[in-house]
């Protein structure tokens, strides 16, 4: 007499069983969108192995991607645009992607030039929205390599603002909520520059005199 119950153990897909100890291999997820047309992708005959560890964590705006979801690696084209070089369903399971790396014999850039940057997208089959993501690598190269082997670690997406400063008085405003909102903190990288700093409420932060009245 066996206590095992066969069925759907991931919490993510439709047809889920609490009560089940033992995967059957029969977990149904959303359907959803299918990717945009520009993650088709060109086998070029040359590529680089990037490994897809079973347990990866991808973070999209602080929660996991479902399963059923894509993830994709793209270049930059003759033109200035990202390209799709190569992408993967994630199901639980470990998997991988074959990056596709330049045909030199034609004309078109149509993969990864060596020794270029992977850029990281991913596609949310729920929301149907398309991020950019930050990736993070435990073994191999972090840039594009012909026939060489990387294990991707974890993606994860954050926004991320860019703010002009220029000399003298000015005003800024932000939309991002960092984790430590300290305005020493976030003024540490231009500390040398700054002479002082105030909020609408007229509080300071003043670095010469290491006052800090903003908090």
């Amino acid at each position: 007499v066996s206590n095992d119950i066969y069925g759907c153990t991931d919490a993510q897909a439709l047809n889920y069983n609490l009560n089940a100890t033992i995967d059957n291999g029969g977990c149904e997820y959303p359907l959803g969108c299918p990717v945009p047309n520009n993650w088709e992708f060109e086998n070029t005959g040359i590529n680089h192995t990037m490994m897809i560890p079973e347990g990866i964590s991808i973070d999209v705006n602080g929660q996991p991607l479902i399963h059923g979801s894509s993830i994709g690696v793209f270049f930059t084209n003759q033109y200035g645009e990202l390209q799709c070089a190569g992408y993967t369903q994630i199901n639980g399971e470990q998997t991988f992607i074959a990056i596709m790396g330049d045909d030199s014999t034609t004309d078109e850039i149509d993969g990864f030039q060596e020794e270029e940057s992977f850029t990281w997208m991913v596609w949310d089959i729920l929301t149907c929205q398309e991020y950019q993501v930050n990736a993070n690598y435990s073994i191999g190269p972090t840039a594009y390599s012909t026939n060489d082997l990387t294990l991707l670690e974890s993606l994860n997406y954050y926004s991320c603002q860019n703010i002009s400063l220029p000399g003298g008085w000015f005003i800024y405003s932000s939309y991002i909520n960092t984790e430590n909102m300290n305005a020493e903190i976030i003024m540490n990288q231009i500390i040398d520059n700054l002479i002082m700093l105030k909020d609408n409420s007229g509080s300071v932060y003043l670095p010469e005199y290491y006052f800090n009245g903003i908090g």
